[in-house]
């Protein structure tokens, strides 16, 4: 394989640390690969390199693409290199802490969500006997112990703020700052601010519950890993650390790649500053040098998926706070779509894809993306009413929930057209294989909600009358949110079928090509030849979640995501738009699409309406 300048220069330096900046595209993780083939050369031992990331698919991907390109160069170079089919140990972050925390004395079960919520309430019931007992918060009058133990009660009788405290906790020890002050940051502030005079209380017991459950959570891990390497209690069998996505570290993780330098372990990470996108996790680009001394910057400018007028767009977003971007090619300006409101904006989207199709363009070709799901429900449903194949990534879809919600669509219209009530043995039998969240659930009471059903005048509405029944059957809306959307994903389609037996028989054909709908977080790391950007209005990207400057700075970044993951042509979609859950209306574009600067780089059209 042939190599760009900057790339040999990387592969064959003698730096002991290097941090490697990479532009969109521009081969990093291949970069990544031949440094280490580079390493094996010149008789650095296969088992002394470590490949880390931070996510099983990276380190899957790494070790896919290894088998196929890096392992044949490399016996083709020199045989002894990969004579027994051997490579680098790659593993993310938190697998190497789990091996070095084993080594050192043994790794305790990790905790799943469920222990979790589990060893937080008797945490929390602990303090509230210690305070009882006056072991806790004994230095305070009557009435300040009392609002203390009235906050733990509070916390002991609500799900979602046990769920929200939990992610405080894990963010904390990732960002490696304390607990209370997690809680003010702006993601927690506005539900635990007034939890956070009892963080130091819940997080110690919570501690000792988890120590004597023989329990550990990942951050724990690294700090057990950190805290191992320091005091040399492992050797460590590595001499060279390559890391892959090094901008998605948080605080943990980069004190864990400095305790490996420390240990004498030549690091080279390879990073893009403008794509650290998990700050809600607690994550943050840290320059490698502020944390190695000696370290030095290399850059991966050339970018072979980017055209010039999309690098354009992707500087001017980013401020001028990234390296510019290289590019060998020209191609189509960048749009930006304004639609008068949302529908106007989904139909406008679908049109524009459906153009690509009829000129023969692949929809494997095609991604739509977006900062939240939401705002990719009504493309999604739009592009099926169209007889267009969509699916979410990161979202399986199971038949059998609109495969039983049509079999009683069937049923209601078999007794609708006999003008006969329905026999809740009939209902029982079309649910045969369902678990009822409520065993007491009588089957008489859905029989008659489906006779209502009856009533819908369409396929469509039937399908989402009988829709809601299948969901009281299984608990509620709340409680089955995945299986409402996925039911919601077929209604459209029933448009396309006269009935219920086409419409079933359209579910068992093989899957068509898909157009992928996803969110930007998911498609990092993914490329399309044509990628459309729906919601870029203010409150949509940024989200109106978003406050401060950490908050918008990550949100400015997303954008910067989305726009560098197409090769070829970019479609951007503005409209104003009444959001529900926030009582807001979105009227303005993205104020990262404001500035005159970036207005340069795109072309701005009205779309038409829907005919």
């Amino acid at each position: 394989m042939d190599l760009a300048l900057h790339q040999r220069r990387i592969v064959r330096t003698t730096l002991p640390h290097v941090e490697v900046v990479a532009s969109p595209g521009s081969g990093k993780t291949t970069t990544l690969m031949q440094r280490a083939a580079h390493l094996m050369r010149f008789c650095v031992s296969v088992r002394k390199i470590l490949v880390l990331s931070f996510s099983n698919e990276a380190v899957s991907e790494i070790d896919r693409r290894w088998v196929q390109h890096v392992t044949m160069h490399a016996r083709k170079a020199n045989a002894k290199l990969n004579a027994d089919g051997a490579q680098p140990v790659m593993m993310t972050a938190h697998a190497f802490a789990r091996s070095v925390v084993a080594r050192a004395g043994g790794c305790g079960d990790v905790i799943t969500p469920s222990v979790a919520t589990a060893l937080l309430k008797s945490a929390l019931r602990r303090c509230l006997q210690d305070a009882h007992r006056k072991k806790l918060w004994s230095r305070f009058d009557t009435a300040r112990r009392r609002t203390r133990t009235q906050l733990v009660r509070m916390l002991l009788k609500s799900p979602e703020l046990l769920s929200l405290l939990l992610s405080a906790m894990q963010f904390a020890q990732a960002a490696q700052m304390p607990l209370g002050d997690a809680m003010l940051t702006p993601q927690f502030a506005d539900d635990l601010k007034p939890f956070a005079v009892i963080a130091p209380a819940v997080l110690s017991r919570y501690r000792l519950t988890k120590q004597a459950a023989g329990r550990i959570d990942f951050g724990d891990m690294l700090e057990r890993a950190i805290t191992a390497l320091g005091d040399g209690r492992v050797a460590i069998p590595f001499t060279h650390v390559l890391v892959d996505e090094y901008q998605d570290c948080s605080a943990a993780q980069t004190q864990l790649l400095a305790a490996l330098a420390h240990h004498g372990c030549e690091l080279m990470v390879f990073g893009d500053p403008e794509q650290a996108i998990y700050g809600f996790g607690g994550n943050g680009y840290t320059p490698l040098r502020e944390i190695v001394d000696g370290a030095k910057v290399m850059s991966l400018p050339q970018s072979h998926r980017l055209h010039a007028d999309n690098a354009a767009l992707a500087m001017a977003v980013a401020n001028a706070r990234t390296s510019k971007i290289v590019t060998q090619r020209h191609g189509t300006q960048p749009v930006l779509i304004r639609s008068s409101d949302l529908t106007d904006q989904t139909y406008s989207v679908v049109r524009d894809i459906e153009q690509l199709l009829g000129q023969g363009v692949d929809p494997a070709r095609i991604a739509v993306l977006a900062r939240t799901r939401y705002f990719l429900a009504p493309v999604e449903q739009r592009l099926l009413a169209r007889g267009l194949n969509a699916a979410q990534q990161g979202i399986t879809r199971d038949l059998r929930h609109a495969q039983r919600v049509l079999r009683l669509v069937k049923l209601v219209e078999w007794h609708g057209r006999r003008q006969v009530p329905i026999d809740p043995d009939k209902v029982a039998y079309v649910l045969r294989n369902l678990t009822f969240a409520d065993p007491q659930l009588r089957l008489e009471s859905l029989a008659r909600s489906l006779e209502r059903a009856a009533r819908s005048p369409s396929l469509e509405g039937r399908y989402r009358a009988c829709g809601d029944v299948y969901l009281q059957a299984l608990g509620g809306v709340r409680a089955n949110t995945e299986v409402h959307h996925d039911l919601n994903r077929w209604a459209p389609i029933c448009r396309n079928h006269a009935c219920v037996a086409d419409m079933l028989r359209a579910l068992k054909q093989p899957d068509k090509p898909v157009i992928q709908t996803m969110t930007i977080h998911a498609a990092k790391g993914r490329e399309w030849d044509h990628v459309f950007v729906v919601g870029v209005a203010d409150g949509q990207l940024p989200l109106y979640l978003a406050k401060g400057t950490k908050m918008l700075g990550e949100e400015r970044r997303l954008l910067y995501v989305a726009i560098t993951r197409a090769r070829e042509s970019l479609r951007l979609y503005f409209a104003p738009v009444d959001h529900a859950r926030s009582q807001q209306r979105f009227e303005k574009r993205s104020r990262f699409l404001r500035p005159a600067s970036v207005m340069r780089t795109v072309h701005v059209v009205l779309s038409e309406p829907p005919r």
